[in-house]
Protein backbone atom coordinates (compact mmCIF):
# COMPACT_ATOMS: atom_id res chain seq x y z
CA UNK A 1 0.00 0.00 0.00
CA UNK A 2 1.34 3.47 -1.07
CA UNK A 3 1.01 6.03 1.66
CA UNK A 4 1.33 9.55 0.61
CA UNK A 5 3.79 11.49 3.26
CA UNK A 6 4.40 15.74 2.66
CA UNK A 7 6.30 17.23 5.50
CA UNK A 8 5.12 21.04 6.04
CA UNK A 9 7.11 24.00 8.84
CA UNK A 10 7.89 20.31 10.61
CA UNK A 11 4.08 18.67 10.32
CA UNK A 12 4.23 14.99 8.37
CA UNK A 13 1.03 14.86 6.47
CA UNK A 14 0.12 11.42 5.80
CA UNK A 15 -2.87 10.54 2.99
CA UNK A 16 -3.80 6.69 1.67
CA UNK A 17 -4.87 6.59 -2.42
CA UNK A 18 -8.12 6.60 -3.04
CA UNK A 19 -9.51 3.02 -0.82
CA UNK A 20 -11.69 1.91 1.34
CA UNK A 21 -10.07 0.64 5.05
CA UNK A 22 -11.74 -2.32 6.43
CA UNK A 23 -10.58 -5.54 7.41
CA UNK A 24 -9.08 -6.69 4.13
CA UNK A 25 -6.25 -3.67 4.29
CA UNK A 26 -6.60 -2.77 7.90
CA UNK A 27 -3.21 -4.49 9.12
CA UNK A 28 -1.31 -3.32 5.33
CA UNK A 29 -2.34 -0.37 6.23
CA UNK A 30 -0.88 -0.48 9.72
CA UNK A 31 2.63 -1.62 8.71
CA UNK A 32 2.84 1.29 5.58
CA UNK A 33 1.98 3.74 7.86
CA UNK A 34 4.09 2.99 10.61
CA UNK A 35 7.71 3.87 9.30
CA UNK A 36 6.14 7.34 8.38
CA UNK A 37 5.18 8.22 11.46
CA UNK A 38 8.18 6.98 13.70
CA UNK A 39 9.71 9.45 15.93
CA UNK A 40 7.26 12.02 14.65
CA UNK A 41 5.76 14.09 17.40
CA UNK A 42 3.36 16.55 14.96
CA UNK A 43 1.11 14.06 12.46
CA UNK A 44 -1.47 14.82 10.28
CA UNK A 45 -3.89 12.14 8.61
CA UNK A 46 -5.56 13.18 5.59
CA UNK A 47 -8.70 10.73 5.41
CA UNK A 48 -10.76 12.62 2.69
CA UNK A 49 -9.71 9.75 0.30
CA UNK A 50 -11.23 6.80 2.69
CA UNK A 51 -14.76 5.98 0.88
CA UNK A 52 -15.60 3.75 3.64
CA UNK A 53 -14.34 2.75 7.04
CA UNK A 54 -15.23 -0.06 9.35
CA UNK A 55 -14.52 -1.15 13.05
CA UNK A 56 -11.00 -3.02 11.32
CA UNK A 57 -9.76 -0.04 9.78
CA UNK A 58 -11.22 2.51 12.13
CA UNK A 59 -8.92 0.00 14.72
CA UNK A 60 -5.91 0.78 12.60
CA UNK A 61 -6.10 4.71 12.09
CA UNK A 62 -6.41 4.12 16.03
CA UNK A 63 -3.16 2.01 16.56
CA UNK A 64 -1.32 4.64 14.33
CA UNK A 65 -2.86 7.29 16.80
CA UNK A 66 -1.35 5.43 19.74
CA UNK A 67 2.15 4.93 18.37
CA UNK A 68 2.26 8.89 17.72
CA UNK A 69 1.12 9.51 21.20
CA UNK A 70 3.68 6.90 22.66
CA UNK A 71 6.62 8.78 20.84
CA UNK A 72 5.38 12.35 22.97
CA UNK A 73 3.44 13.58 19.91
CA UNK A 74 0.19 14.89 18.59
CA UNK A 75 -2.23 13.42 15.78
CA UNK A 76 -4.85 15.15 14.11
CA UNK A 77 -7.33 14.21 11.07
CA UNK A 78 -9.30 15.93 8.27
CA UNK A 79 -11.26 15.36 5.73
CA UNK A 80 -13.89 12.71 7.25
CA UNK A 81 -16.13 11.87 4.35
CA UNK A 82 -19.67 11.98 5.58
CA UNK A 83 -19.65 7.80 6.62
CA UNK A 84 -16.47 7.91 7.68
CA UNK A 85 -17.68 10.34 10.05
CA UNK A 86 -20.67 8.93 11.06
CA UNK A 87 -18.90 6.65 12.34
CA UNK A 88 -16.22 8.49 14.23
CA UNK A 89 -19.46 9.97 15.69
CA UNK A 90 -21.17 6.60 16.78
CA UNK A 91 -17.72 5.09 18.82
CA UNK A 92 -17.32 8.95 20.06
CA UNK A 93 -13.80 9.27 18.36
CA UNK A 94 -13.66 12.56 18.46
CA UNK A 95 -13.12 12.36 21.67
CA UNK A 96 -9.53 11.29 20.86
CA UNK A 97 -8.86 12.88 17.23
CA UNK A 98 -8.61 16.52 16.95
CA UNK A 99 -10.65 16.15 13.10
CA UNK A 100 -10.35 19.46 11.28
CA UNK A 101 -12.49 19.65 8.08
CA UNK A 102 -9.53 20.81 5.83
CA UNK A 103 -5.36 20.51 6.05
CA UNK A 104 -5.33 24.37 6.16
CA UNK A 105 -7.20 24.35 9.66
CA UNK A 106 -5.46 20.42 10.82
CA UNK A 107 -1.71 22.97 9.96
CA UNK A 108 -3.39 25.84 12.42
CA UNK A 109 -3.90 24.04 14.67
CA UNK A 110 -0.37 23.02 15.30
CA UNK A 111 0.82 26.51 14.83
CA UNK A 112 -1.16 28.30 17.28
Amino acid sequence: MQIRRDDADGIVILSAPNMDLDASNADEFKKSVSPAVQGETKVIFDLSTIGFMDSAGLGAVLSVFKKVRADGGQFKVYGLSEEVKSLFELVRMQRLFEVYPDRESAIRAFQQ
